[in-house]
């Protein structure tokens, strides 16, 4: 027998696939920002970063859970990073890193 859905099942549902697509467009952003990067397109690069940086705090406001702002010390000594459990990582620019401290409301660096 179902028992029907409550409104906070729908709505934790709903604001998980809208963290994830929020997620996606954060990583696209990040790989066509390298892209016109190397392209010489400065303009746009700066543009394609502020779309994954609002990507970004967008999935912080929807699910912080699971989220991990780090010093990457592998690959990028030192460039902040951001982590979310089973979607990966991506990294940040150093000004950004600082905002994301209240928006998560914890030390930015870890």
């Amino acid at each position: 027998m179902h028992g029907k859905q409550t409104f906070s099942s729908i709505l934790n549902t709903t604001r998980d696939k809208c963290a994830e697509r929020a997620w996606q467009r954060a990583r696209l952003a990040s790989q066509l920002r390298h892209i016109a990067a190397d392209g010489g397109r400065s303009r746009a690069a700066s543009m394609l970063g502020r779309i994954k940086q609002r990507a970004i705090l967008r999935v912080i406001a929807l699910s912080p859970v699971g989220l991990r702002v780090a010093t990457d010390r592998h690959r990028y000594v030192g460039l902040p990073s951001i982590s979310w459990a089973g979607h990966g990582r991506l990294h940040l620019p150093a000004k950004f890193a600082c905002r994301l401290d209240s928006a998560l409301g914890r030390a930015a660096i870890a």
